[in-house]
């Protein structure tokens, strides 16, 4: 698969073929984050031959909006769709709705975990009339985590619900199936509902989403559906019954299908696309069994940063949309890869066996969200993709299908529309073989601690490292002490997606685990007596969105800036400090998406502006730190780390050096410094994390270690099974004119290895602690 960027293109398309509009793609994103965005359709064109049409980097058209009645007190924060299988315009399409509070921010309430949904049925209306909005009937609520699922099949519209009655973390529980079909204003329950005890919820977090994963429409009567842990079903509409389908080979040997996937009949096949990889399940609709899928392709280079969506266009011509929703590339728009291919295969026994793919055409669109002008704000559900024919320069079915032709290409590099931002984020990664190791040059000794957070306790580990290499290699790590952080049900399903637990270690073999929530008591880890106890402070009622330490003390911030908690080391009171600024709006709503500790002062980065503030803490003055570029603004992620007057911090890739410079009496951020590490797709931004391990203040490097928790995707043999990749890294340092310590390309590396590890449900967060004094080996 080739890559591609703004103004690249690769095509492979005959000179002459028929370029007329034929089939248009309808792409539904949301951003519930975004004041009124709700859902909203974009659209562009593809031709008779493939090719898909407009120019590189043009901005995907804004096709229709889809908002509740009543938008100051609700919003759609994601939906599924299904177009008339006739051939027609009509879509049938359900939103899911969630309550926002009185600013217009979506709100959890964690008593009450219920779904609401709308249905709704659209006519696109062809070339560009119609968009009427129909409402269906009012569907039930589900408990989280099911939900309600469009589809249409044999000419009706239909609507899949699942469900898994609370408490839905237990590692056993019982899921329903439930078809509902359409019948004027109503929808009639067909058919019994299908219960079956079912594990996969222990599996759904490596694969992201709910239970459910994906459906597909078999011919015009059945419709197969596909839930985590391997488990498959088929609805039969003319009977209205559930059918399981047993499995050919272990469970681990499969792969759920995801969202709205495309069968073909021609081929007796079901393609879907996982993640950023494109596969095949052969499926014949009489048989009660499913075998193993079929690898064909990698469409998109790009892995979890972002969603992508599969739509069959005609025969053996499909189309790949992916949109970046997740990227930490910080232009003003968000990245939109568009595919047209054709599926290869080999006639074996009188059936079509697919094997790879074909591209006819790849290029790069951008995609707006909010207002068009500059902004931050991004997309975060990518819904569905659909596709229908054109009724404008409608061609006639065509008797010779798209065909590959000779390839033109032009390599990423030699795009001039490329922002910096966008060349970090769209470059080529590099593979773990072509690492070369070596010597490290700066001391290390120490003792490495890391935690790992899941739904209801945090486990730490200690491993140690001397010269720069880790004492315990590829070993299965038992855990040293065990504390129970109970993790809310606002931490699920609420819009941030902090961590509810910090962990800080304050010397004297003790880690302190703080809640963000006041009715969670804070722990104290003792790491030599490898046990813990709670800690009563005398706290306020507040949610605290980041906790750190300056100096001898904890600082608490909450979702404003207005003011600061301190905890002096050896007090149990929470001192409450006002704070003051003359440039920055102090009552103004943030998400702090990382911070960093200087001496008496810190600062911090808000995820929605990418703003970044710094408080002295002797004054309780804020001040706003400026940028010197136009299209980027500092942003932090996580714990950062300021070393010679550079700030480290993660980014997708590698990380970020940002040099803090103070004149007269602002503060600004240099142009970044990237530091690209070997590992650039980083499935959770919550899952990895950093530190500097370099012992004393060494004047010529730094050695930093990261690491990297994500579940066991092999055929693990024990239950749970979770890695953790760590990389040591060193970075060479030379002085600047202003005295600071610039870090210089590319890092150095000392060590690289996989520890594993068990933990039971999904891994929240990872965080990363060391202590300096003594190496007791694990």
């Amino acid at each position: 698969f080739r890559r591609i960027a703004p103004g690249t293109d690769y095509l492979a398309i005959p000179a002459g073929a028929d370029d007329r509009p034929r089939w248009s793609v309808v792409v539904g994103l949301t951003a519930v984050d975004v004041p009124r965005h709700n859902l909203r359709l974009h659209r562009f064109r593809v031709a008779a031959s493939g090719r898909i049409l407009s120019g590189s980097d043009d901005v995907l058209e804004t096709f229709r909006h889809v908002a509740p009645d009543d938008v100051a007190a609700e919003a759609f924060s994601t939906a599924s769709a299904y177009l008339s299988n006739d051939g027609g315009h009509q879509m049938h399409l359900i939103c899911r709705a969630v309550p926002l509070n009185a600013d217009g921010r979506w709100t959890c309430n964690k008593t009450n975990l219920n779904k609401c949904y709308r249905s709704f049925s659209m006519d696109l209306g062809g070339g560009g009339g119609g968009g009427a909005v129909t409402p269906l009937g009012d569907l039930p609520t589900v408990l989280v985590p099911g939900g309600h699922f469009a589809i249409q099949a044999g000419g009706e519209n239909w609507v899949l619900s699942v469900e898994r009655p609370y408490p839905w973390l237990d590692e056993r529980s019982t899921t329903r199936l439930l078809m509902r079909r359409q019948e004027g204003q109503r929808w009639v329950l067909a058919g019994e509902p299908h219960e079956f005890l079912h594990t996969g919820f222990e599996r759904s977090e490596s694969l992201y989403g709910s239970i459910f994963q994906g459906r597909a429409v078999i011919g015009n009567d059945k419709i197969l559906v596909s839930l985590a842990d391997a488990a498959f079903f088929v609805f039969d509409c003319t009977h209205c019954v559930w059918t399981p389908l047993s499995l050919t080979h272990k469970k681990l040997n499969y792969i759920p299908l995801s969202n709205r996937s495309v069968y073909v009949e021609d081929h007796n096949a079901v393609y879907f696309l996982r993640f950023d990889t494109l596969f095949a399940y052969k499926f014949s609709p009489g048989k009660n069994t499913i075998e193993p899928p079929i690898r064909l392709d990698v469409m998109c280079p790009f892995g979890t940063n972002g969603y992508g969506s599969l739509v069959h266009l005609a025969g053996q011509v499909m189309c790949v949309v992916w949109i970046s929703t997740r990227s930490i590339c910080t232009c003003t728009t968000q990245h939109v890869m568009i595919t047209t291919l054709i599926i290869n295969g080999d006639c074996i026994n009188g059936g079509f066996v697919p094997k790879d793919v074909g591209v006819l055409h790849s290029t790069c669109r951008s995609l707006v969200v909010g207002d068009g002008r500059e902004t931050t704000s991004r997309c975060n559900i990518f819904c569905f993709s659909l596709s229908y024919v054109e009724d404008v320069d409608r061609v006639e079915p065509f008797s010779i299908p798209p065909v590959l032709g000779e390839a033109t290409y032009s390599e990423i590099e030699d795009s001039p529309n490329m922002l910096e931002c966008c060349r970090m984020f769209l470059e080529d990664q590099w593979n773990e073989d072509d690492v070369v190791l070596e010597k490290c040059t700066t001391k290390t000794k120490m003792n490495l601690f890391f935690i790992s957070q899941s739904g209801c306790q945090s486990l730490t580990y200690q491993i140690s490292i001397s010269n720069g290499k880790l004492v315990c290699r590829d070993k299965m790590l038992e855990p040293t002490c065990c504390a129970e952080t109970f993790v809310s049900e606002d931490a699920l399903y609420g819009s941030s997606s902090s961590p509810t637990w910090r962990y800080i270690y304050m010397g004297r073999k003790r880690l302190y685990c703080i809640p963000s929530l006041p009715e969670s008591q804070m722990q104290v880890i003792y790491l030599r007596g490898k046990f813990n106890r709670p800690f009563k402070t005398d706290r306020p009622k507040v949610c605290f969105s980041a906790v750190f330490p300056v100096g001898n003390q904890l600082v608490g911030l909450t979702d404003t800036l207005q003011s600061v908690y301190l905890l002096k080391r050896g007090s149990s009171v929470w001192t409450h400090c006002k704070t003051t600024s003359r440039d920055a709006d102090l009552t103004e709503k943030i998400n702090i998406s990382g911070f960093v500790v200087l001496k008496r002062c810190f600062m911090v980065s808000d995820a929605g502006s990418f703003d970044c503030f710094l408080l002295d803490l002797d004054s309780l003055e804020w001040t706003i730190v400026k940028s010197f570029q136009s299209y980027r603004r500092g942003t932090l992620l996580g714990r950062s780390i300021y070393i010679g007057g550079f700030i480290y911090t993660l980014f997708t890739g590698g990380i970020l050096a940002f040099e803090l410079i103070k004149n007269n009496g602002s503060y600004y951020l240099d142009v970044p410094v990237f530091l690209r590490t070997w590992s650039k797709l980083i499935r959770d931004k919550n899952t990895i994390c950093f530190t500097s391990v370099s012992e004393g203040k060494s004047s010529s490097g730094i050695v930093f270690c990261l690491a990297h928790g994500y579940p066991c995707y092999g055929l693990p043999k024990i239950k749970n099974l979770h890695n953790v990749k760590i990389t040591m890294m060193q970075v060479t340092t030379r002085e600047t004119v202003r005295g600071t310590r610039e870090p210089v390309k590319p890092p150095r590396y000392v060590d690289v290895c996989t520890n594993s590890f068990v933990l039971r449900g999904w891994m929240l967060a990872m965080f990363l602690l060391y202590e300096q004094f003594g190496c007791d080996h694990c």
